[in-house]
C-alpha cells in the first residue's frame, strides 16, 4: 500500500466515526488535533470538499432547479454511485453521468 493509498483509507476511517457519531451512534471517539493526525484531517477536508464542489458543479452544468441542494461526497468515479446521486435529486441520469465524465478529466479528485 503506497503512503497516500493509506492516507486516504485513514481518512475513509476517520470519516466514517464523524458521520456515526453525527447520526447518534459512539463507535469511538474521533483523534484529537495532535500533530500525527493534522495531515489526516487536511486531506479529509481536501478530499471531501472537492467531491462536494463536484457533485455541485455537475448539477448546475446539468442546469439543476438549485445546485446548492446538491451535497453529497460518495466517489465520483464510480457510475453507479454518479447515477443514485442523480436519481436522489431529480437529475436525469444519463446527463449527470455523462457531465460528470466529462468534469472528472479536469476536476482535482483526491483517490
Amino acid at each position: 500500500m503506497t503512503p497516500i493509498q493509506k492516507l486516504s483509507e485513514t481518512a475513509d476511517v476517520f470519516y466514517i466515526i464523524s458521520r456515526a457519531q453525527h447520526d447518534g451512534h459512539t463507535l469511538r471517539r474521533l483523534p484529537d488535533l495532535a500533530p500525527p493526525h493534522l495531515v489526516v484531517y487536511g486531506y479529509l477536508l481536501s478530499k471531501y470538499t472537492s467531491r462536494w464542489q463536484f457533485y455541485r458543479t455537475a448539477a448546475f452544468l446539468c442546469d439543476h432547479s438549485d445546485p446548492s441542494s446538491v451535497r453529497e461526497v460518495v466517489n465520483p468515479n464510480k457510475d453507479h454511485k454518479v447515477q443514485e446521486v442523480a436519481c436522489r435529486h431529480g437529475i436525469d441520469p444519463a446527463s449527470f453521468a455523462r457531465v460528470c465524465r466529462r468534469l472528472r478529466m479536469v476536476w482535482p479528485l483526491l483517490p
